[in-house]
């Protein structure tokens, strides 16, 4: 069987960190697995640069990364021939300014109620989130997008939703927030990497995808292997495919690591035959 090489694309809240604590020592040995093996694993999450740059340093995790739900890519330098700063920025949406300008003044003309985290103070947000100050800062330190608390009718999110939508934005729902932000998605910025990647290295890769919530959807489609972890509460995230997806029991980080191997394992086993 021809062997590919693998490209890992990892949503963290929920999926590789826990929601209580933001922890992941429960992974740690699939994680170890991955980098033996010289994977690139490139987290994929609706977390800020900031936040996104702390939570890599700590994994050891020198790969590319996506931020804001796919509003920007950033790559590092040594991995692609054509990107040579030490971390360069690939903006896929719209900037971070527009986004604010537009929704406060369509709040303002409207009356909508909703609180974005331009309005919550450090404090409020830490009380929001469960942050640390540090984290509250990190995430408040945003390049593509703005994470809101809808505090208005279903009926006015739907004339809110129409409004952002005619003006290039969208509306995503997140594990915690609605994300207003441009026209692109964690899909979009996977494909961009696996075409790098693709051309850097002239292989053709194979993907897998790991995600708990709505915002990962079209990622884990698109992958050839996709993992979904099961939830805190509630029900577990349902997708359009039915071929290579696998399941956790058990939640994150936990539950990361289950389907982690299980997939690793399967995919050994397959080129093993």
């Amino acid at each position: 069987m021809e062997i590919h090489p693998l490209l890992i694309f990892s949503d963290l809240d929920g999926t590789l960190l826990c929601h209580q604590n933001y922890g992941f020592d429960a992974a740690l040995e699939a994680l170890g697995k991955i980098g033996r093996n010289k994977t690139p694993l490139i987290l994929n999450s609706s977390k800020t640069r900031s936040e996104m740059l702390s939570i890599r340093k700590k994994m050891h995790n020198n790969h590319p990364f996506v931020v804001e739900n796919g509003a920007a890519i950033y790559v590092p330098s040594g991995i692609f021939s054509q990107y040579s700063d030490d971390l360069t920025e690939l903006s896929l949406g719209v900037s971070r300014k527009n986004i604010l300008q537009f929704i406060h003044q369509l709040r303002d003309q409207k009356r909508y109620s909703f609180k974005g985290f331009a309005d919550f103070t450090l404090d409020e947000l830490i009380a929001e989130t469960g942050l640390s100050k540090q984290q509250a800062e990190q995430a408040r330190d945003r390049t593509g997008s703005e994470p809101i608390k809808w505090l208005d009718t279903e009926e006015n999110l739907q004339f809110f939703k129409q409004a952002i939508e005619q003006q290039g934005l969208k509306l995503l729902k997140g594990g915690r927030f609605l994300h207003v932000m441009g026209q692109t998605d964690k899909a979009k910025a996977m494909r961009i990497l696996v075409d790098l990647y693709r051309n850097e290295f002239q292989q053709d890769y194979k993907t897998i995808a790991m995600g708990d919530s709505q915002n990962d959807k079209l990622m884990l489609e698109q992958a050839d292997f996709s993992g979904i972890i099961k939830p805190e509460k509630g029900s577990e995230l349902e997708i359009d495919k039915e071929d290579n997806v696998y399941y956790s029991t058990l939640p994150a980080p936990k539950g990361w690591q289950e389907v982690m191997n299980k997939i690793l394992n399967l995919i050994e086993s397959k080129e093993n035959r």
